[in-house]
């Protein structure tokens, strides 16, 4: 989670724009880095952690640099403060003994830089958690075009249902999953194992990969929906591959959040569909909620984010997709094409390692996963 968190936040950095005044191309060497605070805490009973870093150009053409020693601390709407602790070289974590967030307090970050340059995020309010509703897996076409030809692919979609309410309500949706497969060539010499005295063990061997999946901005809201209407948006779609050839157990997880943290995502995704073109308007500066306290005009990239989550569990088979894939469709690294004659047998393409011992997928293993009950 940790991890996809930062990618996501990572977009803001990417995408330097606002809807409050036009970039200016002329750049000088005094606004040549900017300050990025990444912070996300949730109603879990668990570390939460800031990262500090500075971009060591403004188009993020140098990379990035974190910020050791600063003072990072998180008030609530009570007074209280919570220092975190300095974990490694400009992360910082919270102290599990002291600190535990709390449906129906509010929250702001503040930071000192070690220059004595102070931030400080507005107030954040841990709105109550919403649970997902039902989740259906139905199969679906889409068309998309190729080569300026129709092609029609069948895809799996997750689809929840959210009621309206009487104060709109604003999520993002994230997923893991843990899949399970059998590789074609499972101990087969296809792939490099002449050379090894112990080869790995034939077939039947199911592993079982897990994956952090870093999707994009997975944003709804509820604020158009009329009194007692129900909508039921589609959250993910999948296209077939053999992730899914046994079975996909996915933990979806949804993060309610603030109007303003919505609309700050909201303009980045925005402008990851639209933006690009030669044609496009000049990019302009999206920016959160971190200012400097002495100068609240100037701000840092990032966001501090307050959420609550709530996750749950569904499988996706692969009769969801409605169609029936062959072992090289499903498995085409494992199928090479081969060179035409006279090319030799020890020239010729292998297929990757995974392909003859699952154990060699990243993040595989035969050990099955103790909610795994089918």
């Amino acid at each position: 989670m940790r991890n996809r968190l930062r990618n996501s936040l990572l977009i803001i950095i990417v995408i330097l724009t606002s809807c409050i005044e036009q970039f200016d191309p002329n750049i000088n060497e005094s606004n040549s880095a900017r300050l990025v605070i990444e912070c996300l805490i949730t109603n879990e009973n668990a570390p939460h952690f800031a990262t500090l870093s500075r971009t060591k150009s403004i188009d993020l053409s140098l990379g990035s640099e974190r910020i050791p020693g600063a003072i990072v601390t998180i008030k609530d709407d009570l007074n209280n403060s919570f220092g975190l602790i300095e974990l490694s070289n400009g992360r910082y974590m919270t102290d599990t003994a002291s600190f535990t967030p709390t449906v129906g307090r509010s929250y702001s970050l503040h930071v000192e830089l070690p220059s004595g340059e102070r931030y400080v995020s507005d107030m954040q309010e841990m709105l109550s958690p919403e649970p997902i509703g039902e989740l259906t897996i139905m199969n679906d076409v889409i068309t998309s075009v190729s080569n300026n030809s129709d092609v029609e692919s069948k895809v799996a979609k997750v689809i929840t249902n959210i009621p309206s309410s009487e104060t709109p309500k604003y999520f993002w949706h994230e997923y893991e999953g843990v899949f399970a497969f059998e590789t074609p060539k499972q101990g087969s010499e296809d792939c490099f194992y002449d050379s090894l005295e112990t080869p790995p063990p034939g077939p039947p061997v199911r592993c079982f990969a897990f994956e952090e999946v870093s999707s994009k901005l997975n944003l709804y809201s509820n604020d158009e929906l009329q009194t007692t209407e129900t909508d039921n948006p589609t959250l993910f779609t999948f296209y077939p591959s053999f992730k899914f050839s046994i079975a996909y157990n996915m933990l979806i997880k949804r993060y309610r959040i603030s109007k303003d943290v919505y609309n700050y995502f909201d303009q980045i995704r925005l402008q990851q569909e639209f933006g690009g073109s030669l044609f496009d308007p000049p990019p302009t500066e999206i920016l959160g909620n971190m200012a400097k306290i002495d100068n609240p005009d100037e701000h840092a990239l990032g966001m501090f984010i307050v959420a609550t989550r709530t996750s749950k569990r569904t499988i996706i088979r692969p009769t969801d997709f409605k169609v029936e894939q062959l072992p090289n469709e499903a498995y085409p690294d494992c199928f090479p094409q081969q060179l035409p004659p006279p090319t030799p047998p020890e020239l010729q393409p292998r297929p990757v390692d995974y392909c003859c011992d699952c154990r060699l997928y990243p993040n595989s293993s035969t050990t099955r996963p103790s909610y795994w009950n089918y």
